[in-house]
């Protein structure tokens, strides 16, 4: 196909992206208008290169324009759902959430039958909690589009939350690996498949599988959601200078990324340099808008603890439990959740016993969610290990310190101990 003039580039990139996306054919509501199909193309050409809040802007900006060439065409609306879906970690979620369910919706209404919609509806259902009907639904929709790369990279996810609510089942970690390879397969040069399979085998306890399946993600695009991963994961395994370095590259890639300003924030504290800790993690939380993920405030509470400050590490725990409770009223709560929220519970105890009084079955409920141990991850293995270790449980404080050591050997390096 001749590429020689604009209208032809623009066609040629259309194309390749629907192609990508797993259409055979290209949509035929949007055969009429190359612009509509154009701006639609773009929209998830940027959702593919980065989530990044200025990308998912862009796009947004993309599919609101198509979808003013064409009001009653789905694409459009699949992708204005994805975009204030990916907006929503960092900004107003409820109102984020509810016009994302709305264009969803929409899409779906208007084409029962379209990956790109189906993909949109799967990620709204895990996003809003619905694991088991967001399961369902894409299995459903494989049947329909077996070589989806978005639903296997969905199906991946979805199993990856399920896992992290089931107390352990982990058939439901080899089944999200599975869905992942999978979809690297279909399409090896896009980084999503290899960056959530790190997740995955992170998850599994697997660090090595976890760090060479990242490190093809961000040999596939340096964004700073993989930058940061590979710093977590590096900082992990006790190689601090890659990790700085991964840091670094984020950052000058991006100077206000709250992904490389966190683990900046990460790599102080364990230099034991708790104001540059305190100061990084404030930069970040600030530039992460009203993402309010609870870990970032319980590290900021960690900081202010070890800095001297109790007033402020009190308040911050505070911040980091109502959290959690956000994430339990929605349906979300999850083992981790019950591990880092007892954490912060006893934290709060240990620094102010007679505002923060703690229940005399403290010890039997912490030990009965560590006994679930293969169900956690490394960082709520050490909040368990921390947890005991703050009640006066010193054995079993060695046990799970030692546990969460053997995946994470940075943890030896806590300022608690």
């Amino acid at each position: 196909l001749s590429v020689s003039n604009k209208h032809s580039q623009q066609l040629v990139h259309t194309i390749n992206t629907f192609i990508e996306k797993g259409f055979s054919t290209l949509p035929n509501e949007a055969l009429p208008s190359l612009p509509y199909l154009k701006l639609v193309g773009e929209g998830f050409s940027l959702l593919d290169e980065s989530n990044d809040l200025n990308k998912v802007k862009q796009a947004q900006s993309k599919f609101l324009l198509a979808k003013d060439i064409e009001e009653t065409f789905p694409l459009a609306k699949a992708g204005i759902c994805l975009s204030y879906l990916y907006e929503s970690w960092s900004g107003d979620e409820k109102l984020l959430l509810s016009r994302a369910s709305e264009h969803c919706e929409e899409a779906k209404i208007k084409s029962k039958k379209n990956v790109l919609v189906a993909a949109a509806n799967g990620f709204l259902l895990r996003r809003t909690g619905r694991l088991a009907e967001a399961n369902t639904y894409v299995e459903q929709q494989l049947i329909h589009f077996p070589n989806s790369v978005d639903l296997l990279i969905e199906k991946g996810n979805i199993l990856l939350e399920l896992f992290r609510k089931s107390g352990g089942n982990e058939s439901l970690l080899e089944k999200a690996k599975h869905s992942l390879q999978q979809a690297a397969k279909l399409e090896p040069t896009l980084w999503k498949s290899y960056f959530f399979l790190g997740l995955v085998e992170w998850t599994h306890g697997h660090q090595r599988a976890a760090v060479e399946a990242t490190s093809i993600a961000a040999k596939l695009s340096s964004n700073d959601l993989v930058l940061s991963n590979m710093a977590t994961l590096s900082l992990c395994i006790g190689d601090i200078e890659p990790a700085k370095g991964y840091v670094h590259q984020a950052l000058l890639k991006q100077p206000n990324s709250y992904l490389g300003l966190e683990k900046m924030s990460m790599l102080h504290y364990y230099s034991r340099d708790f104001q540059s800790a305190i100061d990084y993690r404030l930069k970040s939380i600030a530039n992460a808008g009203e993402s309010s993920v609870h870990e970032m405030w319980g590290a900021l509470a960690d900081a202010y603890h070890f800095n001297g400050d109790t007033g402020l590490s009190l308040q911050t725990y505070e911040k980091a439990l109502q959290i959690i409770d956000r994430e339990y009223a929605r349906g979300n709560q999850n083992l981790s959740h019950k591990a880092f929220r007892l954490y912060y519970q006893i934290k709060q105890h240990k620094l102010d016993v007679k505002k923060y009084p703690l229940n005399e079955s403290i010890h039997s409920y912490l030990f009965s969610i560590a006994q679930q141990h293969n169900a956690l991850d490394s960082p709520a293995i050490a909040r368990i290990a921390l947890g005991f270790h703050y009640i006066g449980e010193k054995v079993y404080a060695h046990e799970y310190r030692q546990l969460a050591s053997s995946r994470c050997p940075i943890y030896l390096q806590l300022p608690d101990w």
